[in-house]
């Protein structure tokens, strides 16, 4: 080869060289701007987060998501996305499950994406495709040990260890204390949730309220916690937990329940005061009603006008409102509310009963053929159960026996 050809190759090597040169260093300054600007995006989500604009973080977040990121910045953003809740998503795990699942899917090799998108799945109710990604490719066994051991339940019984227990073998027959044992292994608090559901299944309330005592500090459904609180007559708890979690229900049913329960401890002028404030709700009515009825305070008709001139009350409505006067002694009120009544053929026999209970001096035979005619009508066991106890009170064995044929 003569001179000047290697002088040519040697020319066109050092071009080569520098414009790989130069491409290496545009690749290096894509990538210091790129992470750059993550940065500045990641900044600007928690400067959103912190003013509490939710609904702006999570459009920097999902925008995000779809850019070209590296693992690690994945994570930096999937960090975000655990620790707080947003507008749609709550804390339900759905927005990580699915941003997860896609980190996963481009960097299948990276562990902690793998258990994020595993974690997150199993959390949205997805454990079987949750278990599945997990075990493709198992993390090391000195690693996310309780997730591992959660998620092992879920495996079918062929990838199973002949002596484990898996979900399949838990039921409500199953003892309290396996699924305590499987919260201890993998502190999933659902395990916990299901001990208590089988301690109130078999009507042990007290024994369920103690174990939620035990776990006071794990992360239990406040609605069971409330509940299990009322069934076991903790009213100071019961009304701890509505002062806790005020969006547990919505307003007027938690106002009802806070008011239900000071009328449980007794405390008939605090539950008044609440039912006032729900007014003209007719459950709000019945139960002021009520409390006027048991302190004798009170003309419960000039309630119950106030009540009628911003509602068009029902028949049933009226009924029962009738029915609760009669209850706690006031016929003469009942009565008066009954004559305003003006009720079709269907609730004509209801109406008649009320009337009939209302008088000084019942007419058994009466009576009892009203409540044969609810029966008929209604179909409802609140009648054969009325019917069968006033034909046992006055002794009418014919009658009874006919009941108990008809049922």
């Amino acid at each position: 080869m003569e001179k000047k050809d290697w002088s040519i190759l040697f020319a066109i090597a050092i071009l080569l060289l520098a414009l790989g040169t130069t491409l290496f260093f545009i690749a290096q300054r894509k990538k210091q701007v790129s992470l750059q600007l993550f940065n500045t995006r990641i900044e600007r989500i928690d400067g959103y987060i912190r003013d509490g604009n939710r609904s702006k973080a999570l459009e920097e977040i999902l925008d995000l998501a779809d850019k070209d990121l590296s693992a690690s910045s994945y994570i930096r953003l999937l960090k975000r996305v655990w620790e707080e809740s947003f507008p749609g998503y709550g804390r339900d795990y759905e927005l990580l499950a699915e941003l997860s699942a896609k980190a996963h899917s481009q960097y299948p090799g990276s562990a902690e994406l793998r258990a994020l998108a595993s974690y997150s799945l199993l959390r949205t109710g997805s454990e079987v495709e949750a278990a599945r990604i997990f075990f493709e490719d198992p993390p090391p066994a000195d690693r996310w040990d309780a997730l591992r051991k959660e998620l092992s339940l879920y495996l079918p019984p062929e990838q199973k260890d002949e002596t484990s227990t898996g979900i399949a073998d838990l039921g409500m027959d199953s003892d309290p204390e396996v699924f305590i044992d499987f919260y201890s292994d993998t502190g999933n608090p659902g395990f916990l949730t299901n001990a208590l559901l089988v301690e109130l299944r078999r009507g042990r309330i007290d024994d369920a309220y103690r174990l939620a005592q035990r776990y006071r500090n794990e992360k239990l459904p406040g609605k069971l916690l409330l509940f299990l609180h009322y069934d076991a007559g903790q009213w100071d708890g019961a009304l701890e937990l509505l002062e806790r979690y005020p969006q547990m229900f919505p307003k007027e049913e938690h106002l009802l329940l806070t008011a239900d329960i000071y009328m449980r401890q007794g405390d008939y002028e605090a539950a008044r005061d609440v039912y006032w404030r729900l007014m003209p709700s007719f459950d709000a009515l019945y139960n002021t009603l009520y409390i006027d009825l048991v302190q004798g305070k009170n003309d419960p008709m000039e309630m119950i006008d106030r009540w009628w001139n911003e509602e068009t009350p029902g028949e049933g409505r009226m009924i029962e409102l009738a029915e609760l006067l009669l209850a706690e002694g006031d016929p003469e009120s009942a009565e008066q509310l009954l004559d305003r009544l003006d009720a079709g053929k269907e609730r004509a026999a209801a109406v008649s009963l009320l009337r009939e209970r209302s008088r000084e001096r019942i007419n058994p035979a009466r009576y009892s053929s009203l409540l044969w005619t609810l029966l008929y009508q209604e179909e409802e066991e609140k009648y054969a159960v009325h019917l069968s106890w006033f034909l046992m009170g006055i002794g009418d064995a014919a009658g009874l026996h006919n009941l108990i044929e008809y049922g």
